[in-house]
């Protein structure tokens, strides 16, 4: 399944990490795009985000909590269905935050996407988002 991956350093404990990661309805303080995230009831979300001019509207559903550490998320959109795995861990006096997707149902016409998009906004915008995480998190 093709994936791809995330990390960085933030200079805070994984507790003042975790509250905005483990809360869908906080991922547009930290998205590398616009995004905004409504909860729909029974671990259920839907987004809207905004990416190169275009759209996207996804089903989110929670998958996995455990607090600080681990927590996962699926979302199905028009480009595909992936699941998003975020870990927290102790790093130093600071806490690695790493975050590994990974595209569970593809078409072959969304596969094709996925890789055309992977190097030029995929793997930067996941980049710039847990800089922007870490920076929040800061505050």
């Amino acid at each position: 399944m093709p994936s791809y991956d995330a990390s960085v350093l933030a200079p805070v404990p994984p507790d003042r990490v975790w509250a905005l990661v483990s809360d869908l309805t906080r991922h547009g303080e930290w998205s590398a795009d616009p995004l905004t995230v409504t909860a729909a009831g029974d671990g259920t979300y839907e987004s809207v985000a905004t990416s190169k001019g275009r759209e996207f509207r996804a089903r989110l559903t929670e998958i996995e909590s455990v607090p600080p550490s681990r927590y996962a998320f699926r979302a199905v959109d028009a480009t595909g269905e992936y699941e998003h795995v975020i870990t927290l861990a102790h790093e130093g006096a600071g806490t690695r935050v790493t975050r590994v997707v990974t595209a569970t149902g593809l078409t072959f016409a969304q596969r094709v996407l996925f890789y055309a998009v992977l190097p030029v906004v995929k793997k930067p915008n996941a980049r710039k988002a847990l800089e922007r995480l870490a920076a929040a998190a800061a505050r």
